[in-house]
């Protein structure tokens, strides 16, 4: 398995086995560390950012 980091906007929903992520899917990441420079470089006060850690096979 292996873990991969979602990063998400503001205007959909994905469901997951532990609940509902909101927004639409911008990116999908190797490390945290990657996501979240995405982040900052879309939008550094968009406040409704956000990253999943996911496993994938």
């Amino acid at each position: 398995m292996k873990n991969v980091y979602v990063l998400f906007g503001k205007n959909s929903t994905l469901e997951v086995e532990d609940g509902k992520y909101g927004g639409e899917v911008l990116g999908y990441f190797s490390s945290y560390e990657k996501a979240n420079a995405k982040a900052q470089k879309i939008n550094e006060e968009w406040l409704e950012l956000k990253i999943l850690e996911v496993s994938v096979e």
